[in-house]
Protein backbone atom coordinates (compact mmCIF):
# COMPACT_ATOMS: atom_id res chain seq x y z
CA UNK A 1 0.00 0.00 0.00
CA UNK A 2 2.66 2.49 1.05
CA UNK A 3 4.89 1.86 -1.93
CA UNK A 4 1.95 2.28 -4.29
CA UNK A 5 0.93 5.56 -2.63
CA UNK A 6 4.51 6.78 -2.88
CA UNK A 7 4.50 6.20 -6.62
CA UNK A 8 1.50 8.47 -6.96
CA UNK A 9 -1.29 5.94 -7.40
CA UNK A 10 -4.69 6.95 -6.07
CA UNK A 11 -5.97 5.22 -2.95
CA UNK A 12 -9.15 4.08 -4.68
CA UNK A 13 -7.14 2.44 -7.47
CA UNK A 14 -4.87 0.65 -5.01
CA UNK A 15 -7.76 -0.60 -2.88
CA UNK A 16 -9.65 -1.74 -5.97
CA UNK A 17 -6.83 -4.10 -6.89
CA UNK A 18 -6.25 -5.56 -3.43
CA UNK A 19 -7.62 -8.77 -1.99
CA UNK A 20 -6.33 -8.11 1.53
CA UNK A 21 -7.31 -5.52 4.14
CA UNK A 22 -5.15 -2.41 4.11
CA UNK A 23 -4.66 -1.76 7.81
CA UNK A 24 -5.13 1.84 8.85
CA UNK A 25 -7.08 3.06 5.84
CA UNK A 26 -10.42 2.77 7.54
CA UNK A 27 -9.26 3.56 11.04
CA UNK A 28 -6.97 6.57 10.73
CA UNK A 29 -9.80 9.11 10.90
CA UNK A 30 -11.42 7.38 13.88
CA UNK A 31 -8.08 7.20 15.68
CA UNK A 32 -7.49 10.90 15.13
CA UNK A 33 -10.95 11.74 16.44
CA UNK A 34 -10.22 9.79 19.63
CA UNK A 35 -6.81 11.41 19.96
CA UNK A 36 -8.27 14.89 19.61
CA UNK A 37 -10.97 14.08 22.14
CA UNK A 38 -8.28 12.92 24.59
CA UNK A 39 -6.06 15.88 23.65
CA UNK A 40 -3.24 13.59 22.53
CA UNK A 41 -0.96 14.75 19.72
CA UNK A 42 -0.43 12.13 17.03
CA UNK A 43 1.54 13.87 14.28
CA UNK A 44 2.46 10.72 12.36
CA UNK A 45 -1.12 9.49 12.35
CA UNK A 46 -2.23 12.95 11.22
CA UNK A 47 0.10 12.73 8.23
CA UNK A 48 -0.96 9.16 7.40
CA UNK A 49 -4.58 10.30 7.41
CA UNK A 50 -3.69 13.32 5.28
CA UNK A 51 -2.05 11.06 2.70
CA UNK A 52 -4.93 8.59 2.68
CA UNK A 53 -7.91 10.93 2.81
CA UNK A 54 -6.81 14.46 1.96
CA UNK A 55 -4.50 14.02 -1.01
CA UNK A 56 -1.31 14.93 0.83
CA UNK A 57 1.80 13.74 -0.98
CA UNK A 58 4.01 11.34 0.98
CA UNK A 59 6.97 13.62 0.33
CA UNK A 60 5.16 16.60 1.87
CA UNK A 61 3.99 14.48 4.82
CA UNK A 62 7.56 13.47 5.61
CA UNK A 63 8.66 17.10 5.30
CA UNK A 64 5.98 18.21 7.76
CA UNK A 65 6.97 15.53 10.28
CA UNK A 66 10.68 16.30 10.03
CA UNK A 67 10.28 20.08 10.15
CA UNK A 68 7.86 20.30 13.06
CA UNK A 69 9.14 22.15 16.12
CA UNK A 70 10.98 20.02 18.65
CA UNK A 71 9.25 19.51 21.96
CA UNK A 72 9.20 17.03 24.80
CA UNK A 73 6.84 14.15 24.04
Amino acid sequence: MGIELATGRALADILGGMRMVAEGVGTSAALLALAREAQVAMPITEQVDAILHQGQSPRQAIREIMERPLKRE
